[in-house]
């Protein structure tokens, strides 16, 4: 428990020790050596309201050594002075004084013989009678606020460390009663598991040995645990089959000065903060495998019930140790910080079990990843949860908001999280770096959202506003933040926008000193971070050049209404060709299917969704599709194409109409928060009148049409062919 401060220090050597740092600070020329003096010119001052006449301020010669300091105080009232401290209370115990009389005061009585406690006992009365009254901030409070709750929650901390080594090496030590060690497949389930449960454990505890039932240990357990200690830069992990960034187990905040604590943090990290995906089999039948080991899912035959209340069970004699341990895990944070967005273990078993069917096998259900149960258990819940943070370590493994994935432990919704995922959203091109303004925009104050907004790309500024807007709506609508935290950004609210009348002081009522509680608030908010850096989940994003973002497959020109009326028309001419007699072969089935793949990535595009597999590999492999489609086994060899249109029958001419050779078209399309430059064909348009009666052949279409000059309203852009680069079927280069 904490102790008291006051009591460290006798009322006489805390007088004296202040008066005594102050005169020496005066001896040295009324300014700290070292410290940073505050400039008129460190931030934008709002135009004053308050108007000072410096005389009429009772201790202002305290502010002697800091001019600046001085200047903005007599202006608007207030002013946070350079003066550092390394606490809070250091700014109370070193009360300011006119340090220019105390130098004179200390000169004195040193040139006249006084011993140094003498000495240090009359300045004492000295400080007292030139004391400045103490001015008790919002600031301050809110940090002894903080400061006990953290010392509350280290404690609870502690507890926990012993919870997780038993949860720990009580299920590693089934895994290996069980068999694991006797498992052929190296990424069978069990053998995953075993050495998930062997990592976490050397995490926890870099001397930890598993129980010796346990014969076999994969052989990346311990390798992953050295590279995670050693924080040794993003590495991909066997484990969790996905990259994993060491920095995120760097323990922080109250765990980073408790030996036990910081081995608590990277052993909470490993199990919290990366989901099984339930898209992916091999991570399904993981979960299924971890499910079974906590028997969180109750036996219908045995209980009558489908599935027994696992929080109703606690303390109870017929609860599992490893049921016990883990929902003692779990529970402690959805009273201080709120519930989960995403599901446990316990909700994975909770939904198998609304599943299962009286009478059926309990142990083999967990065995199959595939069986019914589970797959119906995924859908409920998909039903029952919809995560709005996203999360990753990786650009190409950022899980976007919407299907639930299942964590071991899962991490607290965070509000901050989600303002984040809102304000960064790249398909809204808010690619940028967030900050404490657009979690105190989304909370309320329009302090905030207006310096974010000014501060925002102007491209940017009415996106960022609805995404703002949106998270003020979500924060009323949520129930997932618990009552503590809520209250939390309920006072820091009061910071940043404050309910002030005319009663209140003159510098309270400056844009100046709204900006101050803005401020204050914000370090609040960052104390309240810093405290459950561990349990809260955090958002991530992408900013950076384009070599760190995944490129897009490819893109389709998204006039879907073309798409339709092609589709349509291959539809049509296939059976008008029937009708004909005609045998229409494979290539308008094969241009129907593709045609239906352009509309349905059109139509993806123009809504943001996601594509699929099948439609991202249709546009890798477009090239070979389009060319398999217009002339199989012809290669690249191109058509000359001419039609003779109209004709003239006094001055004999002949109206042409044809294609010029197809050029590239650059297209930049907006994906992802990004511009991207893309490539594809266009074909080109001419018109060329003859004189003499003559039509225009394929081969002597090819020899003039580069000579026949394009429209002029395609000239702003379009330009003219190098001719340099065409090849012709006919004659050559």
């Amino acid at each position: 428990m904490r102790t008291d401060r006051s009591e460290e220090l006798t009322h006489r050597s805390v007088w004296a020790e202040a008066w005594l740092l102050a005169a020496l600070v005066a001896v040295g020329g009324c300014s700290e050596p070292g410290r940073t003096q505050a400039t008129a010119g460190a931030g934008r001052v709002e135009t004053a309201t308050v108007a000072l006449d410096a005389n009429q301020i009772v201790g202002i010669k305290v502010l002697c050594g800091e001019p600046a300091a001085r200047d903005i105080l007599i202006k608007q009232g207030f002013v946070i002075s350079g003066q550092s401290w390394p606490s809070i209370v250091a700014c109370y115990l070193s009360t300011p004084v006119d340090p220019c009389s105390l130098a004179a005061d200390y000169r004195r009585l040193r040139d006249s013989g006084v011993d140094s406690m003498e000495l240090m006992v009359s300045g004492a009365e000295t400080l007292k009678k030139q004391f400045i009254p103490p001015f008790v901030t919002t600031d301050a409070m809110l940090y002894a606020y903080q400061e006990i709750l953290a010392d509350e929650i280290k404690d609870l901390e502690l507890s926990q460390v012993e919870l997780m080594r038993n949860w720990q090496n009580f299920c590693a030590s089934e895994l290996g009663y069980h068999g694991a060690h006797s498992e052929v497949d190296a990424n069978s389930p069990a053998v995953r598991a075993l050495g998930l449960f062997k990592t976490g454990g050397w995490l926890l505890d870099p001397n930890w040995q598993p129980d010796s039932r346990d014969a076999s240990t994969p052989a990346w357990a311990g390798k992953e645990a050295k590279l995670l200690i050693d924080n040794a830069g993003p590495f991909r992990s066997v484990g969790w089959g996905r990259r994993l960034e060491s920095s995120a187990f760097v323990p922080r905040g109250i765990y980073a000065k408790d030996r036990s604590l910081a081995a608590y943090f990277r052993a909470r990290t490993w199990w919290s903060r990366y989901p099984l995906r339930m898209d992916k089999p091999e991570e399904l039948a993981l979960a299924v495998k971890l499910v079974g080991l906590h028997k969180l899912m109750a036996v219908p035959s045995r209980k009558g019930v489908f599935l027994d209340d696992l929080f109703n069970r606690m303390g109870r004699d017929d609860m599992g140790e490893p049921d016990r341990s883990y929902w003692r895990l779990c529970s402690p944070y959805r009273y201080l910080l709120g519930r989960a967005e995403d599901p446990s273990l316990m909700d994975f078993g909770r939904a198998a079990g609304e599943q299962m069917k009286e009478g059926s096998m309990f142990d083999g259900a967990f065995e199959l990843a595939s069986d019914p149960n589970w797959t119906l258990a995924v859908r409920t819940l998909m039903h029952r949860f919809h995560p709005s943070i996203r999360t990753g370590d990786a650009p190409d493994e950022l899980v976007e908001p919407g299907e639930p994935q299942v964590y071991v432990f899962p991490p607290a919704y965070v509000f901050g999280s989600e303002v984040f995922t809102r304000t960064t959203d790249l398909k809204r091109n808010l690619a940028r770096m967030p900050g404490g303004l657009d979690v105190m925009a989304a909370l309320g104050s329009d302090c905030a959202k207006t310096l974010l907004l000014h501060a925002a790309a102007p491209t940017q500024r009415k996106a960022l506003a609805e995404a703002t807007d949106e998270s003020r709506a979500r924060w009323h609508a949520t129930d997932l933040i618990a009552e503590v935290t809520r209250h939390t950004h309920r006072v820091m609210m009061t910071l940043a926008e404050p309910e002030l009348t005319a009663g209140h002081p003159a510098f309270m009522r400056t844009g100046a000193y709204r900006r101050k509680g803005l401020q204050t608030a914000l370090a609040g908010w960052a104390l309240h971070r810093h405290l459950w850096v561990l349990h809260a989940k955090g958002s991530s994003g992408i900013f950076g050049s384009r070599a760190m973002l995944k490129a897009p497959p490819g893109f389709v020109e998204p006039n879907v209404e073309f798409w339709k009326a092609l589709l349509d028309l291959t539809i049509l001419t296939r059976s008008a060709l029937k009708r004909c007699g005609g045998q229409p072969g494979g290539a308008l089935d094969k241009l129907a299917e593709a045609l239906l793949r352009c509309r349905s990535i059109a139509e993806k595009q123009l809504a943001n969704k996601p594509l699929s597999g099948e439609e991202q590999l249709f546009l890798e492999g477009f090239s070979e599709t389009l060319q398999g489609l217009c002339n199989p086994g012809a290669g690249d060899v191109p058509r000359s194409i001419i039609a003779d249109v109209y004709r003239e029958t006094l001055f004999r001419k002949v109206v042409h109409a044809g294609l010029g050779q197809p050029q590239e078209i650059f297209v930049v399309y907006p994906h992802a928060g990004r511009l991207w430059l893309c490539k594809g064909g266009a074909v080109i348009y001419r018109e060329h009148v003859t004189t003499d009666g003559q039509v225009v052949t394929g081969s002597q279409w090819w020899q003039l049409q580069s000579k026949v000059p394009q429209p002029a309203w395609t000239k702003d852009f379009c330009l003219p062919p190098v001719e340099e680069q065409v090849r012709s079927p006919f004659y050559g280069e």
